[in-house]
């Protein structure tokens, strides 16, 4: 699943100046993922929070859909998971 995982992460764009708050179609299947994700590694919100250096609050809304997060959140968020954002622009053809 890293692979796809991998994939979204970089088709969505370059990143403009300032925080980049992701809106993409499917971004509640990359919280979907981050859940599934941190599940699987025996992790609590709170587990993720204190490892992330994202609040509960945020992780938890953001799971359940309630609201987006700034990409360097989901950073943080995939690097306590194990995982690297990148995010890079696509040639424009």
């Amino acid at each position: 699943m890293k692979n796809k995982l991998d994939h979204f992460l970089r088709v969505l764009g370059g990143c403009p100046k300032g925080p980049l708050k992701l809106y993409a179609p499917n971004i509640h299947w990359l919280a979907v993922e981050l859940r599934r994700i941190r599940l699987e590694r025996h992790m609590t919100i709170v587990d993720l929070a204190q490892a992330s250096g994202v609040s509960k609050q945020a992780i938890g809304n953001f799971e359940n859909g309630h609201c987006r997060m700034y990409a360097d959140n989901i950073d943080r968020v995939l690097q306590a998971l194990g995982y690297e954002l990148d995010l890079h622009q696509l040639d424009a053809h």
